[in-house]
């Protein structure tokens, strides 16, 4: 490694930092959202047919700030950047609701997928967006 540590490994090989990112973003958002569903399953009675749409609205927005707390520590520890969290809530937050909202009609068990899927979409776009 260089005197600079892991910045200047990275800098050396700058297709690493957008995948650093995105990847720190889908741990955080993983992280997020099993942290939410385990608050959800402790508090909520036994049958799962309780959980209803209020409730599994909020584990988007949950997932959405996982994804956001990716970026910003990713960021952080990349760049040396601290990035305020109203600028990385953004394109998570907006796909994540978008994706839990178009499968919630396939089924409320469903909605992790859509939740992950644009979320991950949006990681990707954010990147392609900065990258511009």
């Amino acid at each position: 490694m260089t005197k600079h540590g892991a910045r200047g490994f990275i800098g050396k090989h700058r297709w690493l930092a957008p995948v650093l990112r995105v990847a720190a973003a889908v741990a955080g958002g993983g992280v997020a959202y099993a942290a939410w569903l385990t608050m959800v399953r402790v508090t909520m009675p036994q049958s799962p047919d309780a959980i209803t749409f209020p409730v599994m609205l909020t584990g988007p927005v949950a997932t959405a700030f996982g994804f956001a707390a990716g970026t910003m520590l990713s960021e952080r520890l990349i760049r040396g950047y601290r990035m305020p969290l109203s600028r990385a809530i953004l394109w998570p937050l907006v796909g994540c609701m978008v994706g839990a909202l178009l499968i919630y009609p396939f089924g409320p068990t469903l909605v992790v997928y859509g939740t992950f899927g644009m979320g991950i979409v949006t990681a990707l776009t954010r990147e392609a967006w900065a990258k511009r």
